[in-house]
């Protein structure tokens, strides 16, 4: 990918829109730079949140196996659930978004998802999968609307934003993965207890966004979004479907996330059954998940200076099929090598989720692109990924052993190089050229309607 140099580059052999395509924009009051503050550590607390619920889970698949008496295939829909709320309500969001506001939409979710954790907390089997799935409701909205939030108040800091989105995302898997089950064994708690604990990061999440729903430069800038969606009313929606390019972004996320959640979901039960404790499983897997944080918060900046896509896709590729291949001949090796195959998954987990964010951004010329390609993307890649711990723990069943899902998730490496390949590309999402490529960042438009932040 050419080095970036302004958010409004623009390929000059690729031909203007149509006037009737391009949002008209309105002049829009400036946003504080509190406020901007406050929805930057908002929106890395959303994505602390979206993984925490999720991670936690794993470590404690075979205690709840044991207590509840469920098959892996039905303990592995407390995964899939969530993820295939994410691949139906995805598309719903941005609808979300604009009738109550981004602001909004971020307090509803993390609402929602503290109602879901505490439901989980009561002592049955129904209420294990009914909070699981009001958390994959509250994580669908949060999914597609934080990624949008940052298109449309830091067009200027994509690459900035994104890392910080992704860190959060990769410490809150981290922190999950290496406290949660280890307040369960130290103190006594219950697991149902123990889970419940994850309402504390929504609820801080929630006291931080709070106020601005209160502050004067939140209010008007709001205001005059939403004037400016009513001029642009009769414009149509982004429609995304026939385009190649969102297929292969949702390809490639989907793929990848198919990785992360059906062998990171069953991973701490692969290892306990090959002789390893609870406690040590738990503690390999918490190492792992620390891999990601460093790739999250880089890879973001790289590709924000220049660094070609194309390269980072091949360099995941590879990671991906050395750790899926380490974990075939884990029974044969010690710990510290299971740590290590976790940690290279991890960390191509954790780059390809941050080149998919880069790519939503990017490849989006305004924000309500930007919120039609994270609803597709989702929708599309979490249907894929949703599949996985199930198919996963029925693989396990059918063959009683951990061989043969392993070799399936390993067949997967080859078409997402494929899709990301493709998704590197430079063009713009709803633009055909005849020949040449495309925008490479926001179109002026899009940038010219975002509010840019003052000090207050």
């Amino acid at each position: 990918m050419a080095a970036i140099t302004s958010p409004t580059a623009i390929d000059p052999k690729a031909p203007a829109p149509a006037a009737s395509d391009r949002p008209r924009a309105l002049p829009a009051p400036t946003r504080s730079r509190l406020a901007g503050i406050i929805l930057a550590l908002g929106i890395m607390l959303v994505a602390v949140n979206l993984r925490t619920t999720i991670i936690a889970l794993p470590p404690f698949m075979p205690t709840i196996r044991a207590e509840t008496g469920l098959s892996a295939m039905a303990t592995g829909l407390l995964t899939t659930m969530p993820i295939m709320c994410w691949a139906t309500l995805s598309l719903f969001a941005p609808r979300v978004a604009r009738r109550i506001g981004f602001d909004w939409s971020l307090i509803a979710m993390t609402g929602l998802l503290s109602a879901g954790i505490l439901i989980r907390v009561i002592p049955a089997i129904w209420s294990l999968y009914a909070g699981t799935l009001v958390i994959g409701i509250a994580l669908a909205l949060g999914n597609v609307i934080a990624p949008a939030s940052v298109k449309r108040d830091f067009p200027h800091k994509p690459g900035l934003m994104m890392s910080l989105y992704g860190v959060g995302m990769s410490v809150g898997g981290a922190i999950s993965a290496a406290i949660v089950m280890p307040i369960h064994l130290r103190t006594g708690l219950s697991w149902r207890m123990t889970l419940g604990l994850l309402v504390i990061p929504a609820l801080v999440t929630l006291a931080v966004l709070l106020p601005r729903l209160r502050m004067h430069s939140v209010l008007a800038t709001n205001a005059a979004m939403r004037a400016t969606e009513a001029v642009n009313s009769d414009r149509p929606r982004p429609r995304l479907w026939n385009d190649l390019l969102a297929w292969q972004i949702s390809i490639f996320f989907g793929l990848q996330a198919a990785i992360f959640y059906g062998l990171g979901t069953w991973a701490p039960t692969i290892v306990t059954d090959q002789g390893v404790s609870q406690s040590t499983a738990a503690s390999i897997f918490a190492v792992a998940q620390l891999g990601g944080i460093p790739a999250s918060f880089i890879v973001p900046l790289l590709i924000q200076n220049g660094l070609p896509i194309r390269r980072l896709v091949l360099a995941i590729g590879s990671l991906f099929t050395i750790g899926i291949a380490g974990m075939l001949v884990m029974p044969a090796v010690s710990p510290v090598l299971t740590a290590a195959w976790l940690i290279l998954m991890n960390v191509a987990g954790a780059s390809a989720m941050a080149c998919t964010l880069m790519l939503m951004v990017l490849r989006s010329p305004d924000t309500e692109h930007a919120a039609a390609i994270s609803g597709m993307s989702q929708a599309v890649g979490y249907a894929i990924a949703g599949v996985s711990p199930f198919l996963f723990g029925m693989l396990h069943d059918l063959s009683g052993s951990w061989t043969l899902p392993t070799v399936v998730i390993l067949c997967t490496v080859l078409p997402i190089v494929w899709a990301g390949l493709g998704a590197s590309r430079e063009r713009m999402l709803g633009h055909r050229p005849a020949s040449g490529e495309h925008l490479v960042m926001a179109a002026p438009d899009a940038v010219a309607a975002s509010p840019q932040p003052t000090a207050e």
